[in-house]
């Protein structure tokens, strides 16, 4: 969690980790897509794990753009309660993209009057068995 007032300010602390605050274990975000017309569709996403719920835990995902962006801005991961996908709950921010260390990282960003004051940054391994 990153607290972007005190980031913006340079005060500290300006982070926390939270696993060791609340001492979950799990966090698992399933985005599910539809490839029967052989073109990929995000379809329903679901949460589960132990961790804190800080963003809607089921529903619908799109993304606001199916590549990644030419200006280094992060590309978003839409969180909608509706399949028409009209009722947009959340946005997560990609920072980073399975590659080489395969890490999916992206960030949920809480604003006030349009100001970022609060961030949670989440760094996804896939599953191992």
């Amino acid at each position: 969690m990153t607290d972007e007032l005190a980031r913006a300010n340079k005060t500290k602390p300006d982070e926390m980790v939270l696993t060791k605050e609340f001492n979950f274990t799990s966090f698992v975000i399933a985005l599910d897509v539809d490839s029967s017309s052989g073109e990929i569709k995000p379809t329903t996403f679901e949460v589960t794990g132990n961790a804190p719920a800080l963003f809607a835990t089921s529903g619908y995902w799109d993304m606001d753009t199916p590549y990644a962006r030419a200006d280094g801005m992060p590309s978003k991961i839409l969180l909608y309660a509706d399949p028409e996908r009209t009722q947009l709950l959340d946005v997560l921010e990609l920072t980073t993209v399975p590659g080489k260390d395969v890490v999916l990282e992206f960030r949920l960003v809480r604003y006030a009057e349009g100001n970022p004051y609060l961030s949670y940054t989440y760094r996804l391994r896939p599953k191992t068995n």
